[in-house]
């Protein structure tokens, strides 16, 4: 397929939900997608739009401009020729997002990208790269971070909204080891200047999950078996997660944990990072 038709196939997939297999083709035409026509055109704005409100978020979204150029376009027609190796070098034509509505856009079609496990190691990073906010919510490979925490500085932090999206993400169970580190990391460098939104954090996931995070830290705890080495894999992902609220309950900020009500009975997950940290598994 063209370059054009591979965009074009994708953001329909996404805008629908992508539901069933995502499109997939061979790249041509590439330098189409230089000065995309109005179908495309039309078809990332009203991905962004949907995007928008799937994640309830006023228009124009985050800041920047309300209008989109032809960047998330070209994220589009990446993902619909994910097997093709030319597909990394048009994700890094994508560039950075120039506002809230390109972000979206990206992410909308990145997002079920990375959920399926579309592409190889290079295409996935690369994907992750032209896509912050995946990157941001996911989590990035290490050494890769400082687009998701660009995009939490200068697209979330900045906004009432942005906020709320961050809080509402990080405060489900992660769903794999390298999700748990990484939230668990951001919110430890979040804490010193932002300890009402690390707390929003915590406080949304143990008063709405917290059956799911006892069971998480149960089947952590396993790893500290009696008789057999720590299982430091199994330990270190989900005590990283509790580390930031451990120290903001040691801390200047201990006060503020007393007056939230949804924030009780959590030393389950203080326990296991405090015996982690005795055992040298996380520092």
């Amino acid at each position: 397929m063209s370059a054009m038709d591979a965009a074009l196939r994708v953001m329909i997939w996404a805008t629908d939900d992508a539901r069933g297999p995502a499109p997939t083709g061979a790249l041509s035409d590439a330098i189409e997608l230089a000065a995309p026509p109005p179908v495309l055109r039309r078809a990332v704005a009203r991905l962004a739009a949907v995007s928008a409100a799937q994640l309830m978020l006023d228009a124009p979204p985050l800041g920047g401009p309300p209008v989109l150029g032809c960047e998330a376009i070209l994220v589009a027609a990446a993902v619909g020729v994910h097997r093709d190796p030319a597909s990394v070098e048009l994700l890094r034509a994508a560039g950075r997002p120039s506002g809230g509505y390109d972000l979206l856009a990206r992410h909308a079609v990145a997002a079920p990208a990375v959920r399926e496990g579309l592409g190889s190691g290079a295409f996935r990073d690369a994907l992750l790269d032209a896509s912050p906010l995946t990157a941001l919510l996911d989590h990035p490979r290490p050494g890769r971070e400082s687009g998701a925490e660009d995009a939490l500085d200068d697209f979330l932090l900045p906004h009432p909204q942005g906020r709320v999206l961050l809080v509402r993400h990080f405060g489900r169970p992660p769903e794999s080891p390298g999700q748990s580190r990484w939230r668990g990391g951001l919110l430890q460098r979040l804490r010193p200047e932002e300890p009402e939104l690390v707390l929003d954090v915590y406080e949304s996931a143990i008063s709405r999950h917290r059956p799911a995070l006892v069971e998480w830290v149960r089947q952590a705890r396993r790893g500290l078996g009696l008789g057999v080495a720590v299982d430091r894999g199994r330990i270190e992902p989900v005590a990283k997660w509790w580390q930031a609220l451990s120290y903001l309950e040691r801390g200047r900020d201990a006060a503020a944990l007393r007056t939230r009500f949804g924030l009780t009975g959590y030393s389950f997950g203080l326990e296991l990072y405090r015996t982690a940290w005795r055992l040298g598994v996380v520092r």
